[in-house]
């Protein structure tokens, strides 16, 4: 069995995790970064409330058409961190007037820009719940890139780990594990559904004859999932 991360090697990373804070963040340039993402945040949120309410007005009177109505119910949550960018882009050319730091405000842009771009692509998830995992997912993997974050934190998971017989499992395994087997899920029900609607159509097959075959069908497509899920890793 591999051993655990020492207790000094864990106090390494919490002391260069202060470090970074106290060089990064307490300091007068920080603090003028902190208060005008703040500033900025507060003026889109108050902004953007009467495009928000137009918006939801729109969805009311569109509720009967069902792709006007996706398209307004896309942008409602949207238009606050529209707005937000935008706000952000003119606090950022200010600090450059003054020379000001702006390193915090372009990192928080990244990442609203990278949460606008995740937001428009899961609209076209049906499912909700899969929806936001995606996001969530995907927009966790984006911030720690844009911080410089995500090499250091791989290694990490990847060095917690243990051996079980010849095969070395980390916490990075299970991971990955996990995100291969909740995709091809996802994938596999996507399919399952397009299939099922196929076979609904068929005309030679009673209607107990197509649910068994659907079920079949989707048991299997889960079990293959599952299966391709445990060889990734």
């Amino acid at each position: 069995m591999d051993e655990l991360p020492s207790i000094e090697t864990l106090q390494t990373y919490l002391q260069k995790g202060l470090m970074w804070f106290e060089s990064e963040i307490l300091t007068y340039a920080a603090l003028w970064e902190l208060g005008a993402i703040v500033v900025t945040f507060a003026a889109a949120w108050l902004i953007s409330a009467p495009f928000r309410k137009y918006l939801e007005k729109l969805i009311e009177n569109s509720r009967f058409d069902t792709k006007l109505s996706l398209v307004w119910r896309t942008f409602l949550p949207l238009v606050t961190p529209i707005f937000w960018v935008i706000l952000l882009w003119v606090a950022i050319n200010v600090a450059d007037q003054l020379d000001l730091r702006d390193k915090l405000m372009s990192v928080v842009i990244s990442l609203v820009n990278a949460w606008i771009a995740i937001r428009l692509i899961t609209q076209f998830v049906r499912d909700q719940v899969w929806a936001r995992f995606i996001a969530v997912v995907v927009w966790g993997i984006a911030a720690l890139n844009i911080l410089e974050l995500l090499q250091p934190t791989l290694a990490l998971l990847d060095s917690l780990a243990l051996n079980i017989g010849n095969i070395r499992v980390s916490a990075l395994t299970v991971i990955e594990g996990v995100f291969y087997l909740a995709l091809l899920l996802w994938i596999a029900s996507l399919t399952a559904r397009i299939l099922e609607s196929r076979i609904s159509k068929l005309p030679n097959l009673t209607p107990s004859v197509q649910v068994l075959f659907s079920k079949l069908l989707k048991i299997a497509l889960i079990t293959i999932a599952i299966l391709i899920a445990i060889n990734s890793v």
